[in-house]
C-alpha cells in the first residue's frame, strides 16, 4: 500500500482497513470452526463492530450502530457481484468489447440498486452513532477488553473483558 500511494497512512481509512482485517484475523485466524457460513458472517460483522470501536475512537470518530446490517448486504454484493463483473470486464475489455460493456453495465445496474439501501440506512432514525468520547485511561481500558474479547475461549478471559466493559463505561 505504501509502495502505491506513500501517504496513504495519513488516512483514516488506512488505518480503519488494516484493524479490520488484524480484527478478523485474530478472531477467525487460530480457531477451528465448525460454524456455519451465516453464523461466520454474523460473528464478523459484530466483532467488527467490537473492534473498529477502539481506532475510530483514537481517530475521534463515531462508531455507527447500524453498519453492521448496511455490511451484511453490501459485502456480499460488492465481494460476489459488483467486483468479479469489474474485473472480468477489465480482463475482456481488450478482446469483446461489447460483452465488456454489457459487465459494465450489469455491475452499475447491481450498484445502483444497492446504493439507495445504504443511503436508506445512512438517513433513517437505524442510523444511530455510539459516540465514544473516550481518552486516557479509559481508552486503555477498551483495548484491553476489546484484546480479552479477541482472546482464544480456551484462555476463559473473556469474562475479564466484561468486567473491563463495565469499568470503561461505567459513570465516573
Amino acid at each position: 500500500v505504501e509502495v502505491l500511494d506513500p501517504f496513504a497512512f495519513l488516512a483514516p481509512g488506512f488505518w480503519l482497513s488494516f484493524a479490520a482485517v488484524a480484527v478478523l484475523v485474530s478472531v477467525f485466524g487460530w480457531r477451528k470452526g465448525v460454524d456455519g457460513i451465516l453464523l461466520k458472517t454474523l460473528k464478523a460483522q459484530l466483532w467488527l463492530l467490537v473492534g473498529l470501536a477502539i481506532p475510530l475512537a483514537v481517530l475521534g470518530l463515531p462508531v455507527s450502530l447500524v453498519s453492521p446490517i448496511a455490511n451484511l448486504i453490501a459485502v456480499p454484493v460488492v465481494s460476489l457481484a459488483i467486483v468479479p463483473l469489474l474485473l472480468l470486464g477489465a480482463i475482456l475489455s481488450p478482446f469483446f468489447g461489447s460483452a465488456t460493456q454489457v459487465l459494465l453495465q450489469l455491475s452499475a445496474y447491481i450498484f445502483e440498486w444497492l446504493w439507495p439501501l445504504l443511503d436508506f440506512f445512512a438517513s433513517t432514525d437505524l442510523h444511530a452513532y455510539l459516540g465514544l468520547g473516550l481518552e486516557g485511561v479509559q481508552l486503555i481500558a477498551l483495548a484491553l477488553m476489546l484484546g480479552l474479547f479477541l482472546a482464544p475461549a480456551a484462555l476463559k478471559l473473556r469474562l475479564l473483558g466484561v468486567a473491563l466493559l463495565v469499568v470503561t463505561v461505567a459513570p465516573n
